[in-house]
């Protein structure tokens, strides 16, 4: 019997990540074999190449930003559609199929993406997850992106170490592409500790700096709270989402160095 091969594949981005690599690709290949999986390593000092290489032949080293690592893994792997996978990630069965049967409805989606659910002993963790299911919100982790859509864009901005999925979004909006997501189905995301969160946050969540946006959301975050709370049955997002929201408007953002999830 042939092996028939998806029209998509993966692409995980990494740096320095043994410690989490393994269970992300060994989680990758379970859940579907067939799919071609690209690594992009940027400058690997421990064994996270090593163990890749057990899992695929596609492990690409270069240097640069992760806009650019991204950009590369998806222009290696040249199939219609691409999945980022982070290595704090870690895919179920049946997640990849489904964000591929919800791209099917609509040839205007440019990404898509499903739920997550918290994996570590994390609590910030586990209201991170809960707060980006309530905004049905994923990042490039976890997402499956339409090719078309990306080279209609341009791809990824190359510069960017951080943001570089936020920038791309406002551009495909208004090039009129889509967003998706589907609570349906859903991820893991690994989280070690709390404190981690509140760096990721403020390294990460802070691209666009001190801006109006990030004004406006901390304004609204207190009714955001109320409405989460109800919604998600979670009287938690009351206190969380004005926190998360401060924190990344005031976060000093590390805009210059890629870092391990």
């Amino acid at each position: 019997m042939s092996i028939i091969m998806k029209d998509y594949g993966v692409v995980v981005i990494v740096r320095d990540e043994e410690r989490l690599i393994e269970d992300c690709l060994k989680a990758i290949h379970d859940a579907d074999a067939v799919t071609i999986v690209v690594v992009v390593d940027s400058r690997t000092k421990d064994s996270t190449f090593v163990i890749a290489r057990r899992y695929t032949t596609h492990v690409l080293i270069t240097d640069g930003n992760r806009g650019h690592l991204r950009n590369v893994g998806y222009e290696r792997l040249n199939l219609p559609y691409v999945v980022y996978i982070d290595a704090d990630n870690r895919i179920t069965p049946g997640y990849m199929e489904a964000l591929r049967g919800k791209m099917a409805e609509d040839s205007k989606l440019s990404n898509v993406g499903g739920a997550q659910m918290q994996k570590g002993g994390s609590l910030l963790g586990r209201l991170d997850c809960e707060y980006l299911n309530y905004r049905r919100a994923v990042g490039a982790g976890g997402m499956m992106y339409r090719t078309e859509a990306l080279e209609d864009a341009g791809g990824f901005n190359n510069d960017l170490n951080v943001g570089e999925d936020g920038e791309l979004q406002h551009r495909l909006v208004d090039l009129r592409w889509k967003h998706g997501w589907t609570g349906d189905i859903f991820f893991e995301h690994y989280y070690a500790d709390s404190y981690k969160v509140w760096l990721n946050k403020m390294s990460h969540g802070s691209a666009a700096g001190l801006d109006l946006r990030g004004l406006l959301r901390l304004l609204a975050s207190p009714m955001m709270g109320i409405h989460a709370a109800w919604i998600r049955k979670k009287p938690s997002m009351l206190w969380y989402i004005p926190l998360r929201s401060l924190v990344i408007l005031l976060g000093p953002g590390k805009k210059d160095e890629y870092m391990p999830s």
